[in-house]
């Protein structure tokens, strides 16, 4: 896998690079080291895969991760090296691999933020491109185990459902071992007419806490007390 943008990225077996001619950098070193060492990543421990961690600003898991049973990226299959594949689109590096499994699993680094997420599509992505069209915006087109291509767009993986799972970061405001009490959240979006799980976690993501659950006929704003349980109110 080799990749060309601002600087040139490459797959090795141990990691994913990034150079500009010099030193090499380890993109994934800190986040994804499991596996390229045959271990599946542990969501719970993540520092930034979907927005784990400190800082985190990735967007979770897309794609048919939860149909799937999957709950952490899975270890990559260097028997099958050929399918080790980089793509630069936009800011984001895409990187595909075959798992031990015989799926092609799919994460995508953010170059600006340097937070990692995670896809598994439902029609195997082998190869990514990003090409200008002629209203000059790049438009990313995924060649398929099927023969079609796809574009990234859309509300369904042709035609199956699209299960989501998208998480904030863990923030420890620089202080990790000190107990801090956060207030209540509030969560903007529009269901469509699908029921959203809305969780929260403690202790890095480490513990489960409570969960409410929505489902909003439009866009409405979830007001979440975090510390005293449960929904405050829902509005639209």
């Amino acid at each position: 896998g080799l990749a060309v943008g601002a600087e040139m990225y490459y797959v090795s077996y141990d990691g994913i690079y990034a150079t500009s001619g010099g030193h090499e950098r380890n993109l994934s070193e800190d986040d994804l080291a499991p596996i390229f060492n045959g271990y599946s990543r542990d969501p719970y421990t993540l520092t930034d895969v979907g927005g784990f961690g400190q800082g985190g600003f990735g967007e979770g898991g897309y794609g048919t991760l939860s149909a799937a049973g999957l709950t952490s990226p899975p270890p990559i299959d260097f028997a099958a090296d050929e399918k080790l594949r980089l793509e630069v689109h936009n800011n984001d590096l895409w990187f595909t691999y075959q798992d031990v499994a015989g799926r092609i699993q799919t994460l995508v680094y953010n170059l600006l933020f340097r937070t990692w997420r995670w896809y598994l599509f439902d029609k195997a992505p082998l190869v990514f491109t990003s090409e200008q069209g002629p209203d000059g915006v790049n438009n990313l087109l995924i060649g398929s185990n099927n023969g079609k291509i796809y574009t990234h767009t859309g509300f369904s993986d042709d035609s199956t459902p699209i299960h989501c799972l998208a998480r904030t970061g863990a923030r420890d405001q620089g202080a990790e071992r000190a107990d801090k009490n956060y207030g209540d959240f509030i969560l903007d979006c529009d269901p469509k007419g699908v029921v959203v799980s809305l969780a929260s976690y403690k202790g890095s993501n480490e513990v489960f806490h409570q969960a409410t659950q929505i489902s909003n006929t439009g866009r409405g704003y979830t007001h979440h007390n975090h510390f005293e349980g449960g929904l405050l109110t829902t509005s639209i």
